[in-house]
């Protein structure tokens, strides 16, 4: 059971029923999105997002910048297997007041370079 913001108990939105997978238990929308996308679809997805990521890090980036702020976290990540791995991201704000994400680096530690 997970506590509301009011403090009451609450239960699970899909709770599991006793001998059922539990795909079997989402709602109707949910569990056909397992079906949709085909292996070949979610390849080009990939393909598609890493060409987006390469022309944003290639970009050119406003001359000013009034501050800038760099902060970390650590995020679950799978790349063959689960491992927690560092994310920085730094976030410049403009002249105008607008905030832009400058740039990130994946776990970047000692001889990695940050993108």
């Amino acid at each position: 059971m997970k506590a509301g913001l009011a403090g009451a108990f609450r239960g699970h939105p899909y709770p599991l029923r006793r001998g059922r997978k539990h795909h079997e238990d989402l709602p109707l929308p949910r569990r056909n999105l397992r079906a949709f996308y085909s292996p070949q679809s979610i390849s080009r997805l990939i393909q598609v997002t890493a060409e987006k990521v390469k022309a944003w890090r290639e970009r050119s980036l406003s001359d000013e910048y009034y501050a800038v702020f760099v902060d970390g976290t650590f995020l679950f990540t799978r790349r063959g297997k689960t491992a927690r791995d560092s994310v920085y991201i730094a976030l410049g704000i403009k002249p105008d007041g607008r905030r832009e994400i400058l740039g990130f680096c994946i776990s970047c530690g000692r001889g990695k370079r940050s993108e």
